[in-house]
C-alpha cells in the first residue's frame, strides 16, 4: 500500500491576538523562550533523535535542519522515513522546530537525526538486525 502525502500549503503568520491562553500558559509553564536567552542556548551543535512514526523532511520547520534519516521497520527503503501518522514529526517539532513563529521548538538549533520505527496504530516495526 502507498501512501501520497501532498506538500503543506505554506504557513502564515498568526497574530498575537490569535493566540489563546493555553499557548501563553505552555510557553510560561516550560520556560523554553527564557531558558533560551537567559543561558544563552538554543540546542546549536546538539542532535536530537526522534525514534517514531517517521518524518516529513519537507516540512518548513525542518529545512536544513535532518542531515541523515533512516527507515527501520523493513517496509520501503532505508532513506525513506515518510511520517505516514504525523506523531513523529510533531515530537521532532516539539523539540527542534527551527522557525521563528508559534512553531518553534524548545532546541531550534538543535538538528533531527529521523528514525523511523512504527508505521501507524502503535505497531512497532523494528528489524532489530539493523541496529538503532
Amino acid at each position: 500500500m502507498q501512501f501520497h502525502i501532498p506538500e503543506p500549503t505554506p504557513p502564515h503568520p498568526l497574530q498575537r491576538s490569535l493566540f489563546t491562553n493555553f499557548d501563553v500558559e505552555i510557553d510560561a509553564l516550560l520556560g523554553a523562550p527564557r531558558a533560551r536567552d537567559s543561558f544563552k542556548v538554543d540546542g546549536a551543535g546538539l542532535t536530537a533523535a526522534v525514534l517514531d512514526t517517521g518524518l516529513r523532511v519537507s516540512h518548513v520547520c525542518f529545512k536544513g535542519k535532518v542531515p541523515e534519516v533512516h527507515n527501520f521497520t523493513g517496509i520501503g527503503a532505508a532513506a525513506d522515513v515518510t511520517d505516514t501518522n504525523g506523531h513523529g514529526t510533531n515530537v521532532a517539532g516539539l523539540i527542534a522546530a527551527g522557525t521563528t513563529d508559534e512553531r518553534r521548538g524548545i532546541a531550534p538549533g538543535a538538528v533531527v537525526a529521523g528514525r523511523k520505527l512504527t508505521i501507524y496504530r502503535g505497531e512497532f516495526r523494528l528489524k532489530f538486525d539493523q541496529g538503532v
